[in-house]
């Protein structure tokens, strides 16, 4: 028999606010509660820090399935009736891809902890929020709460289209790993993960693989996902603009009427404002000239495929890529050594992205690559460096001409 959907799903964004009190609150009703898995681990070492009021935190620890762990990191960060007004806390170890066992086993203790102690006395269902911007404390943070039987995990802050195939290894107790986002690595590929037996020894019990609710404002992402089982999670939470925050509603910079005073009060202050404008019928071609005037640095348009319809189609709007690519033209003609820039995406192996900004040349760049506008193409077999999104976000290192 199959579990009953909720209802009501939990937010679980605040640290300490949505906390195993609250979700365990919301799962009792048969809802489902959902807890932040954001920054456990500091969060369990300054509560046992704080002297653990009402003993909750060494209750969850007695039941750890490796005690040895568990009372290393009681030894480490309790203190019996509280450390005091004004003594700083205890630091705990730094998320980094070079592996720390120390690190390791303080954030599955405490995933574990917080998941079982919103999961104690009913058989509700209880999830766990993670973003997926901190890639580095994922795996570890996934496993802990699944020891406790965590029934869903959330995700959003990103694109985790690597997470279904982790949790398939970590309810086996196998090791798994997620690709790591890192700045100026080149065409280097980070990842960081977790051996459950190496950390935890053999013998471990039986996991059952929780769900996967994958949070998403756009159905492009959606489809995204969807597109394939390796990437495609067990459903979604769809955050529509009332959310506010990243989910709010979409509208171009060209949407303030103060846009070119804060890009000069930007210069002023000697920063290098950077501008990323959709195409929409505000991007008028005296627009980008004058960000460059005000003393925009950079000016960055999308092109997510290699013609109007392939890229029209990506953005479910007609005419946009005609747009964007007019943008750059003029961008280009009217600003001499422009900083402006195309970030293009490109969805498959077998398709190429425009990589001209004065008429849309099929170049081999991979998924997502930025260069600058005047005269870069990506079809001159330079090797791109990576600025960012995973692996497969690239900056092309042509210089314009």
């Amino acid at each position: 028999m199959s579990e009953p959907r909720p209802v009501l799903i939990q937010g679980g964004m605040g640290v300490g606010v949505s906390g195993w009190r609250l979700a365990r609150a919301v799962a009792l009703t048969g809802q489902l509660g959902v807890v932040s898995g954001t920054a456990l681990d500091a969060t369990l070492a300054r509560r046992l820090q704080l002297g653990d009021p009402g003993g909750h935190v060494r209750r969850a620890l007695a039941a750890f399935p490796v005690p040895e762990i568990a009372d290393r990191v009681l030894g480490r960060y309790f203190v019996p009736g509280g450390s005091g007004a004004g003594v700083p806390y205890r630091p705990i170890p730094r998320l980094g891809l070079r592996g720390n066992r120390s690190r390791d086993e303080l954030t599955v203790v405490a995933n574990y902890v917080e998941v079982l102690l919103a999961k104690e006395g009913h058989d509700g269902q209880v999830g766990i929020n993670y973003l997926e911007k901190i890639q580095l404390a994922t795996p570890a943070a996934v496993y802990g709460a699944m020891l406790a039987g965590v029934d869903h995990v959330l995700m959003g802050a990103g694109i985790p289209a690597e997470i279904p195939s982790l949790l398939d290894a970590l309810a086996a107790h196998r090791p798994a790993g997620i690709s790591v986002t890192v700045a100026g690595a080149e065409d280097t590929r980070h990842s960081v993960g977790l051996d459950p037996e190496r950390l935890l020894g053999r013998g471990l019990p039986a996991l059952r693989r929780p769900r996967l609710l994958a949070i998403v404002s756009s159905h492009v992402l959606a489809a995204y996902l969807a597109r394939s089982p390796r990437t495609r999670p067990d459903g979604f939470v769809l955050e529509s603009a009332v959310a506010g925050g990243h989910s709010a509603p979409p509208r171009g910079p060209f949407a303030r009427p103060d846009l070119f005073e804060l890009v000069r009060r930007g210069r002023d202050l000697g920063l290098a404002p950077a501008v990323s404008p959709s195409a929409a019928p505000a991007l008028t071609a005296g627009n980008p000239a004058r960000l460059h005037h005000a003393g925009a640095a950079a000016i960055s348009l999308s092109l997510d495929g290699a013609t109007p319809r392939r890229h029209d189609d990506f953005r479910g709007y007609d005419g946009v890529f005609l747009r964007t690519m007019s943008a750059c033209a003029a961008r280009r003609e009217g600003s001499g050594s422009s900083g402006s820039g195309v970030s293009a995406v490109r969805r498959s192996t077998s398709t190429p992205v425009a990589a001209s900004c004065s008429s849309p040349t099929p170049g081999p760049c991979i998924r997502r690559v930025s260069f600058p506008c005047r005269r870069a193409t990506c079809g001159s077999g330079r090797r791109p460096t990576s600025t960012g999104r995973r692996r497969s976000s690239s900056r092309c290192a042509i210089r314009a001409g």
